[in-house]
Order: C-alpha cells, then sequence, then structure tokens
C-alpha cells in the first residue's frame, strides 16, 4: 500500500536502509501493518512477551520497528 510504501521510504531517510526492493517484506508489512491498524480502531490490543529479547538482541531491528510504528500512528491520526 501507499503508507507501506511511505514508512519504507522514511526508514530508508532515517536508517540508510533501502527495503523497497523486498516484495516478501512490503508484503508482509502491509498485512502487519493492516492488522495492526484494525487492532487499534476495535481497542484490541495482544501482549507480546518478546519485545524485550527483540529490544536487547537486535537493537536496530527495535529502533525501525519503534520508528515505523510512530510513522504508522502519525500517517493514520492515532
Amino acid at each position: 500500500t501507499r503508507a507501506t510504501e511511505e514508512i519504507l521510504h522514511e526508514i530508508c531517510k532515517e536508517f540508510g536502509i533501502n527495503f523497497m526492493d523486498d516484495k516478501n517484506l512490503i508484503i508482509g508489512l502491509t498485512l502487519h501493518l493492516q492488522l495492526m491498524h484494525e487492532r487499534i480502531k476495535t481497542k484490541n490490543t495482544i501482549k507480546d512477551i518478546s519485545i524485550q529479547n527483540l529490544k536487547f538482541n537486535y537493537p536496530i531491528i527495535f529502533e525501525i520497528a519503534v520508528f515505523t510504528c510512530k510513522k504508522f500512528y502519525a500517517a493514520f491520526g492515532f
């Protein structure tokens, strides 16, 4: 979707990592963002116990995820 492409473009600008050619990532991220949008609209949250693991073992991926969430919230007015 356009939102996914915009977020990936922002990630490239912020972190210098270009994911735009990774079609599998684009499909997966688009699906994830659509599901996240629905959960936010319905106030249905899920507890992710692996966040601390991700944060400490993959700090760059964690920072990209936080950045992506902020962009997603800004794009959809949450």
